[in-house]
């Protein structure tokens, strides 16, 4: 092979390395659910709405509650591939003619196990999960990206022995020689992945105040203030559903899709500050669906029109005195992975004690199919972007799920006002 076309080679794999190793970080964020508004969006461009967030809290997104270690994401051990992929590339460009073969398929049998692994994985987002994370399908692309570098590269020095022979010759001297450095650079990418992970936890990062107290402290004041200098907005509350004591001091207004899983570990912890603050805490709920069928502002449209369906059989349940209760078997459903349909929302009506033809004839209604495009419409003024987009006393939170921490401390605060 030529050496520049094979420096040229390596460089992208370096390339397409870094690229992996960003997507596994927002990954392992993702499955701690510190994500950004960036990645929320981008995984909501789907037909399965936040299909990221579906994937990262399902049972098959990682290992959880392991001795030492805790929760371990998958991503974490893709953030180890990539890292050893890119020394691999690395290697081969710092390697002496007569050495880079071994570095060549080395990298072709890691890349073709990665490719296996991403099948695997493949496989059972569509039969068990029942969607496929943009995220992960992208990681999937940047496998196949270095596979195919690795190909091109060990097909030049495979001869007439052919590529998988070359890979039994060269590969376990290669491996002999190295191995302690390999040894190294594996545990270097693994203690990285570990330190991403750490970072993410809801109460670290940049999205939490960390176990220093001082830290903690300057974070929620820092956050306070940032909350005190937003305008105030206007929302029109009429007729949105609402849950908590109507004299409450502290207001929460949640624009939300049914189909989306930050939305739904936000539901956890509002629902905690409604147990914590029982007098002082009232929330409205908003619709604002990730789906064009009901929502204009979204050009992609979901044949089964799932959120808006959800959406609708909450607002048809409030109309009988049932939110909090159809509201609650939505996320729980979204929780558990169940896809929601006309069957599923019944289901969870009926054993909500809601009258069945009512809730059909309303969830049919040009009534309720106008009154979800009014939120929307809504939503639109106050540019909303993504879900969940939180207000308290007619301020705006930063989009995304909210600081745990920071929210509970900031109705502290407003109640002292």
């Amino acid at each position: 092979m030529n050496t520049s076309n094979l420096k040229k080679y390596n460089f992208i794999g370096i390339v397409a390395t870094i690229i992996g190793l960003s997507l596994c970080i927002a990954l392992i964020q993702e499955f701690f659910g510190s994500a950004g508004a960036f990645v929320e969006s981008l995984c909501s461009t789907t037909g399965d709405g936040d299909s990221c967030s579906k994937v990262a809290k399902s049972a098959w997104s990682g290992f959880r509650g392991l001795p030492i270690l805790g929760d371990v994401p998958v991503a974490h051990i893709g953030f180890t591939f990539y890292g050893f992929c890119g020394y691999l590339f690395f290697s081969i460009i710092r390697a002496e003619e007569e050495e880079k073969k071994g570095f060549v398929n080395l990298l072709f049998a890691v890349s073709l196990l990665g490719i296996v692994i991403d099948i695997i994985f493949l496989i059972i987002s569509i039969s068990q999960i029942g969607t496929v994370c943009i995220l992960c399908a992208l990681t999937y692309v940047v496998t196949i990206s270095i596979f195919v570098l690795a190909y091109l590269q060990a097909k030049s020095y495979s001869g007439e022995e052919g590529i998988m022979n070359q890979v039994k010759l060269t590969t376990g001297k290669n491996i002999t020689t190295n191995f302690l450095n390999y040894t190294i650079i594996i545990l270097l990418f693994y203690a990285g992945g570990i330190a991403c992970a750490r970072f993410s936890t809801p109460n670290n990062g940049p999205n939490g105040p960390g176990e220093d107290p001082r830290a903690k402290e300057a974070f929620l004041k820092s956050k306070i203030e940032a909350f005190e200098k937003r305008p105030a907005v206007k929302i029109d509350l009429t007729q949105a559903p609402m849950v908590g004591s109507p004299n409450a001091t502290v207001t929460i207004v949640k624009y939300a899709d049914f189909n989306c899983g930050h939305c739904m570990h936000t539901s956890h912890m509002i629902r905690q500050l409604l147990a914590d603050f029982p007098n002082d805490v009232k929330v409205y709920y908003k619709n604002f669906p990730l789906d064009g069928t009901c929502n204009p502002l979204v050009q992609r449209k979901d044949p089964s029109a799932s959120s808006c369906i959800a959406a609708s059989a909450a607002l048809c349940a409030n109309k009988q005195g049932k939110f909090k209760e159809v509201y609650t078997g939505l996320y729980t459903d979204n929780e558990n992975g169940t896809r929601h349909s006309i069957t599923s929302v019944k289901d969870i009506a009926s054993k909500a004690g809601v009258n069945m033809q009512q809730l059909q004839a309303c969830m049919g209604s040009t009534e309720i199919q106008n009154f979800i495009l009014s939120e929307v419409k809504e939503g639109e003024v106050l540019n909303i972007q993504s879900t969940p987009s939180l207000y308290v006393n007619n301020k705006p939170l930063d989009p995304g799920t909210p600081n745990a921490t920071f929210l509970k401390a900031l109705v502290e605060h407003l109640l002292k006002k």
